[in-house]
């Protein structure tokens, strides 16, 4: 984690706590995320977090009881490793066998997936039965990932540093081929899940006072229910 990183999170938190008294009701994607998992989580289950980066969901939850493990495509430089248990692997080749997991989660990775379709068939085929896999990953709609599609890499990842302290190295090409609601929606479908229940979530900006208040704005234009699907994010859980 970057020194600009750390201080940008403590001007979130500031203007976080403003929100909430603003709109006490108020609930992140990332937080809506996380509880959809705690709530599948218990001593008889196994769990593997896609795209786990440090291992820092992994570390949040290992009181759990479940059997967790994280998967990336790449040691992270900064992984927290004990007591935590990682592994390297490929969302298109899951080093698990058949029918073995009971829950998969992946948070900001499908938009990262040349192809989807093929991820998911393979989540499928390592989750059990009655497995789930939840996902949160950004809406292609939303303006800031139309306008950020339209500017090239190395600037992108400047700004990237800039507005929120992610350092280049932990930015990674996006395809953004299952993000929006009626694809996600239809690829999870074509690959064989069903119960599917994708939550749209408008994530209020919290960094720097100006987009606050713009971002706040914007939160209760897409309180509208018709524009719910120009929201920030999508919170998935399907089963398999």
């Amino acid at each position: 984690m970057s020194t600009r990183h750390q201080v940008i999170l403590e001007k979130e938190k500031r203007w976080k706590r403003r929100l909430y008294r603003l709109i006490p009701s108020y609930r992140f994607s990332n937080d809506i995320y996380e509880d959809a998992i705690k709530e599948r989580l218990g001593e008889s289950v196994r769990w593997v977090d896609l795209g786990c980066g440090r291992n820092e969901l992994i570390d949040e939850l290992s009181d759990s009881g479940a059997t967790a493990v994280g998967l990336d495509r790449q040691t992270h430089p900064q992984l927290l490793r004990t007591p935590l248990r990682f592994v390297i692997g490929d969302v298109n080749n899951l080093p698990f066998a058949d029918k073995s997991l009971d829950l998969l989660s992946a948070n900001d990775v499908f938009e990262h997936l040349s192809s989807p379709i093929s991820a998911l068939a393979e989540m499928r085929r390592v989750l059990k039965p009655d497995g789930r896999v939840i996902v949160r990953t950004p809406n292609v709609l939303h303006p800031l990932i139309l306008i950020g599609r339209l500017i090239p890499e190395k600037l992108k990842k400047r700004l990237i540093y800039w507005v929120f302290g992610v350092l280049s190295e932990d930015v990674f090409p996006t395809y953004y081929r299952a993000n929006s609601y009626g694809r996600l929606m239809q690829l999870c479908k074509e690959a064989g899940f069903h119960d599917i229940k994708i939550q749209t979530v408008e994530d209020v900006h919290t960094a720097y006072g100006a987009f606050f208040f713009l971002s706040l704005f914007y939160y209760h234009l897409v309180n509208f229910k018709p524009l719910r699907y120009l929201r920030t994010c999508f919170v998935m859980v399907a089963k398999r």
